[in-house]
């Protein structure tokens, strides 16, 4: 099915933002982690302003979560054990 087995507990999302669009970042207990990667865009997560390339691991962020985007987005989401 073209897909690639990570064999870790993780979940993984592709999310496009347009300006002033937001997305939330489920809540997990099984997966308390989380890695933003930002492909291209301009995003804030957590107080924390992100731009294209950039990428920030929050450790413990097992509560719900929001990604607000300033510009046109593309970004990963990950969510890890």
């Amino acid at each position: 099915d073209g897909s690639t087995a990570i064999r870790q507990n993780a979940d993984m999302y592709f999310g496009r933002l347009d300006p002033g669009g937001s997305a939330a970042v489920p809540a997990s207990d099984s997966t308390p982690h989380a890695w933003i990667q930002v492909i291209s865009g301009a995003v804030a997560v957590l107080g924390q302003e992100l731009a294209t390339g950039d990428g920030l691991a929050i450790e413990g962020a097992a509560a719900e979560f929001a990604i607000e985007a300033s510009a046109e987005s593309k970004l990963l989401v990950f969510r890890l054990a």
